[in-house]
Parts: structure tokens; C-alpha cells; sequence
């Protein structure tokens, strides 16, 4: 299923906080907590790495073209200024109750997943500012717990989802395309964005699971996106924004078994009201498989392209404190109409920070 997130910063234009020295706070304990926030990004990394470094194995199931965890709100935008940025995101509850088949039919028996999964990222923006946009590159990685009983069958399992990385995304902000800037630093008007990301095969994975991390074989995602933030005269606040980002997946054939999943459609989108320091909106997620599964050698059963498609939303509350480069988001997503997939709830807390 398409429990995915997005690396959770939200950048103004230029102007950006994250740029404005002159607003940086003196409080001791915020620096306490930045360092901290630091060490254990870059700690947490370090362990992670060393342990993606196994070889893995496993059964077949689809892999999400997007981000763990989605994108959502400023799904176009990223930091003006270059360096690095960081984030730490959690997922306590991913809970899974039922499964539909190709119908949208519930399949009898206890059919559920209870998962958690916690995860890092890292986001580089460059120095070099093609045609006057904003290039970055981006790596995240997530741990899993999931209890599952599927089937007739029922199994614990923990280990490294397969990570996912943008190889490059480029941003531009192309004008105010009718938008009336207001007061507050916001990139009003129309921001374009692209790039190409991809999973690499480095979870874990084992053909005799019920249910894996990992899905043993490499997917290039190339993917497109906006985001329009009108001004305070079009908004109960400051801003309405509409953004959105589609992913298309294109999976390479698993090795081990010969099977090879069709290519998907994953649409994240987000409308939010800019308030201050908040923003309060409806985030979601459209996912229609494209192309039915190639079962080659593998001899697995494949009934009308075993295509999948699912629907999520929920609501998305993001803050960034007045004078602060931290950045904190809580997201809720309910996911439904349903086909060859798991009806689920997913809560989500992240918090990006400058390293």
C-alpha cells in the first residue's frame, strides 16, 4: 500500500526564514535541542547505512513510487538556500483491517496489518541555480514493525524498508500567475517542479514471508509537480494553497522470482490554509496501477493484471515556530476504495531541520 511521506520542509520564495540570520533565536535550550536534533540524525544515519548493506530477499508485493510517508503541502518548493537539511519522521500507527480483491470486495478471514515505522532523511540543495530554479537531491530510509495476519497465516517481522532517493529535483518559482502577494514571507503565485527518484532493492526480503520491508528489485519514479498559493484576498488567512506531485513508477523484474509488477500512477495532493505559523489543510494520495503484472517463470497466479488503485485522505497540520528553522508536520490519511490492496489508517509526525 502507499504509506508514503514527503521530506516535510516548506520553503518561501527568497525571502526565506531559513535564510534570515537576523531572526534567529538566542534561547539556549533551542540551540540545546538543535544540536541534539544534529547528533542523532547523523548517529541514526550511520547505523542505517551499515546495515543496508546486506543482501535481501523476498515475495512479491508493490512498491510505492513516492516518498515514505507522501508528499503533500509544498509539494513543488524547495530551500532557496544551499546546504543540507535533515528530518526525522515517525509513523506509530499504520494499522491494516481488511483486504480487496480485484472487485473491491473484502476478502473473508481476519485479514490485518499492524505496523510503525521511523525514518530519517537528508536533502541537499546545491549551489548552482539552473535558469534560476533550485536543484536538490534527497535520501530517506525507514525501519519496520509489522504484525500481519493475512490469509490464514500470521507473522511478525522487522527490518529496513527499501530506501528511497531523488537523483535530482529541480524547482522554479514562475511567477504570480494572478496571485496578489500578501505580508508574510510565502512563495506566492506558481512554483514548477521535476525530477526522477527511485527505490533501491535494499530492504529486507525473503520469499518464504508473509509480508516484506523490501521487494528485492530496483523502480525508477519519474515525477512532476505544483504548488499555487494564492494571496490573503482568495484565503480565510493568509494563503490558500493547492499542491500536488505524480509519481510514475516503473518497476524492474525481481531477480529471484522472474515476476515483474506493472507500472503505477501515484498522485499526492494537498489544498491548506496558510495561518501564520500554521497551515491547516486536506492532504491525499490517487494510485491506479497502469499496467498489469508480468508473472514470467515465476508461475504465481496474475487474475485481470492483478492491478491495484487505492484513494487516501486526511487532514494535514503543519507549524514552524516565528523566529525558528525547525519545521514540524502531523499528518492523518485513511485509505479506501481499495483494489488488490488493504484498506488502512496511517499517522504520521515529522520534524526538518538545517544541519
Amino acid at each position: 500500500m502507499n504509506n508514503n511521506t514527503n521530506f516535510p520542509l516548506q520553503s518561501p520564495s527568497s525571502s526565506s526564514e531559513f535564510s534570515d540570520t537576523n531572526s534567529m533565536p538566542t534561547d539556549k535550550s533551542y540551540f540545546r535541542i538543535k544540536i541534539m536534533l544534529r547528533r542523532t540524525f547523523w548517529a541514526i544515519t550511520g547505523l542505517a547505512m551499515l546495515c543496508f548493506t546486506h543482501t535481501s530477499y523476498a515475495a512479491e508485493s508493490v512498491v510505492s513510487a513516492n516518498p515514505t510517508g507522501g508528499t503533500d503541502v509544498s509539494a513543488a518548493i524547495v530551500p532557496p538556500k544551499s546546504g543540507a537539511y535533515g528530518a526525522i519522521t515517525t509513523i506509530p500507527m499504520l494499522y491494516s483491517s481488511g483486504y480487496r480483491d480485484s472487485d473491491g470486495n473484502k476478502v473473508e478471514g481476519p485479514n490485518k496489518i499492524y505496523s510503525a515505522l521511523g525514518g530519517l532523511s537528508l536533502l541537499y540543495v546545491y549551489d548552482y541555480k539552473p535558469l534560476g530554479g533550485t536543484l536538490s537531491s534527497s535520501f530517506s530510509a525507514f525501519y519496520q514493525y509489522a504484525d500481519t495476519t493475512l490469509f490464514g497465516r500470521s507473522e511478525s517481522i522487522t527490518g529496513f524498508v527499501d530506501p528511497y532517493l531523488d537523483l535530482f529535483y529541480y524547482s522554479k518559482h514562475v511567477g504570480l500567475a494572478g496571485a496578489e502577494p500578501g505580508s508574510k514571507m510565502l512563495p506566492y503565485g506558481l512554483t514548477l517542479a521535476f525530477g526522477t527518484g527511485a527505490r533501491l532493492p535494499w530492504g529486507r526480503y525473503d520469499t518464504d514471508n508473509l509480508l516484506n520491508p523490501g521487494v528485492n528489485y530496483y523502480l525508477l519514479s519519474p515525477n512532476a509537480a505544483f504548488t499555487y498559493m494564492t494571496g490573503p484576498n482568495l484565503s480565510f488567512g493568509d494563503s490558500t494553497e493547492i499542491s500536488a506531485r505524480a509519481f510514475y513508477g516503473i518497476p524492474f523484474r525481481n531477480d529471484d522470482t522472474d515476476y515483474k509488477s506493472g507500472d503505477t500512477l501515484s498522485v499526492d495532493f494537498a489544498v491548506a490554509q496558510h495561518f501564520g505559523e500554521f497551515s491547516v489543510g486536506l492532504a491525499g494520495n490517487r494510485t491506479v496501477q497502469v499496467e498489469d503484472d508480468d508473472p514470467g517463470e515465476s508461475g504465481v497466479p496474475v487474475v485481470d493484471g492483478k492491478k491495484t488503485s487505492q484513494w487516501a485522505l486526511g487532514p494535514v497540520v503543519t507549524y514552524r515556530p516565528s523566529g525558528s528553522d525547525l519545521y514540524l508536520k502531523a499528518k492523518y490519511l485513511r485509505y479506501f476504495k481499495s483494489r488488490n490492496n488493504l484498506d488502512s489508517n496511517a499517522l504520521l509526525f515529522s520534524v526538518a531541520f538545517p544541519l
